[in-house]
């Protein structure tokens, strides 16, 4: 019997929802938490279907309000799961939503932070960029010690705010800015014992 199928349904945001049972989709109806437009699929249907166009749910349906409301933004719904009427098409096997994965924009995110110091610590760049000073002669001793405190800074703002990243620059900076204040520091005592 259809009824005891088990049922789903999309939400206007294209996400599928089940499987319920029908007097679990039945109650939603009955209590105007679907339009009679939402779409619904069991076993028993080829494809996913409007509430109003399917028998079993005849006369539960309320009428729609004066005012119509416009289909959910194309950008706003995920291509995976949004619209899961496919014209001509049965639909899936087991339509349960797919895995989350991680979006473009989280993507960009990531690769934005590659090139440019979105989200990082200020003190974090600072240290990246005084390691890089600890390379040049004779005042990179300076710039080692400079990149090394810096990077201390950096690394305690980086722990107490998680929503801050840098700790490659931090650790760039404890390594690069030590390696210039032992290799001038050598240099510098070398030079200074010939005397």
């Amino acid at each position: 019997m259809p009824a005891q199928d088990a049922w789903y349904f999309a939400t206007p945001q294209g996400e599928r929802i089940g499987p319920v049972t029908f007097q679990e989709l039945r109650d939603r109806v009955q209590s105007g938490g679907m339009k009679r437009s939402d779409l619904v699929w069991a076993g028993h249907l080829t494809e996913w279907t409007p509430l109003e166009q399917i028998p079993e749910f005849a006369g539960w349906t309320r009428p729609p309000s004066s005012i119509p409301e416009p289909p959910p933004f194309p950008s706003q719904v995920d291509s995976r799961n949004s619209a899961p009427h496919v014209p001509g098409h049965a639909p899936e096997s087991n339509p349960t939503p797919a895995p989350a994965s991680i979006s473009r924009t989280q993507d960009n995110d990531a690769s934005m932070r590659l090139l440019l110091p979105v989200g990082r610590s200020v003190w974090a760049v600072a240290a990246g960029y005084l390691a890089l000073g600890s390379l040049l002669p004779i005042i990179g001793i300076l710039f080692g010690l400079a990149a090394v405190v810096t990077g201390i800074v950096a690394q305690r703002a980086i722990r107490r705010d998680s929503q801050l990243h840098g700790m490659g620059r931090v650790i760039f900076a404890y390594i690069v800015g030590g390696l210039g204040i032992l290799g001038w520091g050598a240099m510098l005592v070398y030079g200074l014992a010939r005397r």
